[in-house]
């Protein structure tokens, strides 16, 4: 999965769209119905409008510290058999044992 920074649209009716993590900030913070109960329309698009602006610039941060800053590592340990299968005739599909002690396959993987 991509890692997206994404948007938030506000329609007119107060109705909202959106993708990737600008649209989960989004949906995580938005208020209840309650707190709009005396407001007009004009305000709550206004208010939810502000939040998705705030939520990109959230979402923005998030992802590019991510991509600059991130790093991957991935072990194999002795313990993970079965990572592979043999393609041995005598004996297809069985799963190869783990190695002798922990390998190291990747570090500083890249995330995008």
């Amino acid at each position: 999965m991509a890692l997206t920074i994404g948007s938030v649209t506000v329609n007119a009716d107060g109705t909202h769209s959106g993708s990737g993590l600008t649209l989960a900030i989004f949906d995580g913070y938005v208020l209840p119905p309650a707190n709009f109960s005396r407001c007009s329309l004009a305000t709550k698009v206004e208010a939810k409008t502000t939040l998705a602006a705030r939520a990109q610039q959230l979402a923005t941060s998030i992802v590019n510290h991510l991509i600059a800053n991130g790093e991957v590592t991935v072990t194999i340990a002795a313990a993970d058999a079965g990572l592979q299968k043999t393609p041995n005739p005598n004996n297809a599909d069985t799963a190869t044992q783990g190695p002798g002690a922990p390998v190291v396959l990747a570090t500083k993987g890249t995330i995008t």
